[in-house]
């Protein structure tokens, strides 16, 4: 049995709700297991806990203290790199229940929301995304955060259709965030712009002003652009959407 099919057989099993685990962990979160009654081996494997050990010796999850003075025992897990990441995507997504996963509705359904400018839509899933195991981790406090957190929410629905790109130079500046179509003319091109504590209205306006789209005017027929703000007061997100003539 190869490595990856063993991971589909771990993860099947579905031992306390594994598959979620393994979705979060793909999206940056890190999941603690307690590793003190592995028996190192393929077959006595009984619980998450297992699963996780076993993930972790075959190197498809790498693994950190919870902390200082804590049971050495207890460990979290997390994807160690980017090759790691896509194989663990590679594998999910050839899964029966893969479309079932709330995790991939959510995904599929922001990216639905944003082509069809719907930013009420598109700003109720941020927030669902802002509240998930894996962004609640971050230090929201900055422009970062807000693209690290709207790209978890596109990863899924985004593979393989879309190429993104951060601080992409582009007309008078640097767009915060481009999702670039992998085959051109069959999708639209995306562009976002992030504001803290400031408005939607403000990222869409230096869009505009700044020019970011020219660069692409020419290559794409269809451009959409997003504007998107975290408001620290009210703790919610504003999202603007319109599409370039």
């Amino acid at each position: 049995m190869s490595s990856n099919e063993e991971v589909v057989r771990l993860i099947n099993m579905d031992f306390d709700g594994i598959k979620k685990d393994i979705m979060n962990l793909i999206e940056g979160a890190r999941v603690q297991f307690d590793c003190g009654n592995f028996q190192n081996d393929m077959v006595n494997i009984e619980e998450k806990d297992d699963v996780f050990s076993l993930l972790v010796c075959l190197g498809y999850l790498g693994c950190s203290a919870v902390a200082e003075g804590e049971d050495e025992d207890l460990k979290l897990a997390y994807v160690p790199n980017k090759e790691i990441k896509r194989a663990l995507m590679g594998i999910i997504r050839k899964q029966e229940w893969y479309e079932r996963m709330e995790t991939i509705k959510r995904s599929d359904n922001l990216l639905k929301a944003i082509l069809e400018l719907d930013g009420t839509t598109a700003a109720t899933l941020i927030q669902d995304v802002h509240n998930s195991p894996a962004v609640t981790l971050l230090d929201y406090n900055d422009e970062e955060s807000l693209t690290c957190c709207v790209m978890t929410g596109l990863l899924w629905s985004t593979l393989g259709k879309y190429i993104s790109r951060r601080e992409e130079q582009a007309g008078k500046g640097r767009a915060d965030l481009i999702y670039e179509p992998a085959i051109k003319g069959v999708t639209p091109l995306i562009l976002i712009e992030f504001k803290y504590d400031g408005s939607a209205e403000e990222a869409i306006a230096q869009i505009k002003t700044q020019e970011y789209f020219k660069r692409y005017a020419g290559q794409y027929r269809n451009i959409i652009i997003v504007g998107i703000n975290y408001s620290t007061k009210t703790k919610d997100h504003q999202c603007l959407i319109e599409k370039l003539d």
